[in-house]
């Protein structure tokens, strides 16, 4: 097959992590994969793509109106000849959809993924009736879990149906479980004996919460250390917000890094405090690398978790500080044998074959 893939851009975040992972493994298995991205800007993953042998081209920046993406996007894939679309995250689900409409019947069939059990749309109900036009538009909507697909159906309408299902991501499980630690002073430099490295991975933005992160960082004893690997748009903010709460010592912005599975075997702790997750990628992945975990209590992410983590209330700064303290402080043996053993349930391997499997019914194969 030759398979389109659609998103906005590759930063660093879970559906484009995923994107980065799943593109040469399907080529691999002898299928084409090209991908359009709306921007090239803040992206990560894009050069190691194409060294991989993943065509990977971008909108134009000159073009920048909807109307002017969505002509663009429709001759792309008009001239590509595709057997399958797969588009990812918003506007690019929108645009596609609206393409599908356009193209009519000789279209190529087009799917989604959908990354989150929640979103900014789902707060405005003006916009539910557009947004069930776009989703039920689909061929077919994949969700990251179970909770993600309830709250989507419930958002556009309707029980149940064919064209929805339910693929959770996946891992090379093998590649974070045998990945090597780093010495902690290379993470932190004034590392001593004594303390306690906590790690958060995710993008400075509202869902994943940074803000009460610090706060609780700061009810915490002096010899925990918060690591923070990422960028966002509110980075700033956050580095505002630990300067004034006189926390400069104790926090260490990390930036993108691509040895995130060694980082998680040196770290003492891996904290997740997202206000909402779809699925929870660095879960998993934390999962593998046996590191304590400290997670919200939200649906999505506590799925993917169970009993594996400690978990606590994301909007309570106290909550989450006294959640760390605990878990720094057991045996967490029993709970790292639970996580490698529950991790094998995200598989990457097995998150493409079911891709591959959506793919060849929608084309009625």
């Amino acid at each position: 097959m030759k398979i389109l893939f659609l998103s906005v851009l590759l930063s660093y975040g879970g559906a484009s992590k995923l994107i980065y992972d799943l593109l040469p493994r399907i080529e691999a298995l002898g299928h084409q994969c090209d991908l359009l991205l709306l921007t090239g800007e803040h992206s990560k993953y894009i050069e190691d793509l194409r060294k991989k042998g993943i065509s990977v081209s971008i909108v134009p920046k000159e073009i920048r109106s909807h109307f002017g993406k969505i002509k663009y996007i429709k001759n792309w894939i008009q001239d590509g000849n595709y057997d399958v679309i797969h588009a990812n995250l918003f506007p690019m689900i929108y645009y596609c959809s609206i393409v599908k409409r356009m193209i009519g019947r000789k279209c190529a069939p087009i799917v989604m993924t959908e990354h989150n059990t929640d979103n900014r749309r789902r707060h405005l109900r003006v916009l539910k009736p557009i947004e069930r036009y776009i989703y039920l538009n689909y061929d077919h909507v994949i969700s990251i879990s179970e909770k993600t697909q309830e709250n989507l159906l419930n958002w556009v309408g309707i029980n149940s149906s064919t064209k929805f299902s339910v693929v959770v991501n996946g891992i090379d499980v093998e590649y974070f479980k045998n990945a090597q630690p780093l010495e902690k002073k290379k993470l932190y430099q004034c590392y001593k004996d004594g303390d306690i490295l906590l790690l958060n991975v995710g993008r400075f933005s509202l869902q994943k919460n940074h803000e009460k992160l610090i706060k609780a960082l700061s009810q915490l004893p002096l010899n925990y250390i918060l690591l923070l690997i990422g960028e966002g748009e509110l980075q700033d903010k956050i580095k505002k917000q630990v300067h004034d709460l006189n926390l400069d010592e104790r926090v260490v912005f990390l930036g993108f890094r691509k040895d995130v599975a060694s980082i998680m075997h040196t770290a003492d702790v891996l904290v997740i405090p997202s206000v909402w997750e779809g699925f929870g990628l660095i879960a998993a992945e934390g999962m593998a690398c046996g590191i304590p975990i400290a997670a919200s209590d939200v649906p999505g992410l506590s799925d993917v978790l169970g009993e594996a983590a400690v978990k606590f209330n994301p909007m309570d700064y106290h909550d989450i500080a006294k959640k760390i303290e605990q878990l720094s402080r057991k045996d967490n043996f029993k709970m790292k044998e639970l996580a490698l053993e529950r991790v094998k349930h995200f598989n990457l391997s097995q998150m493409i074959n079911s891709y591959i499997n959506i793919y060849r019914f929608v084309r009625n194969e």
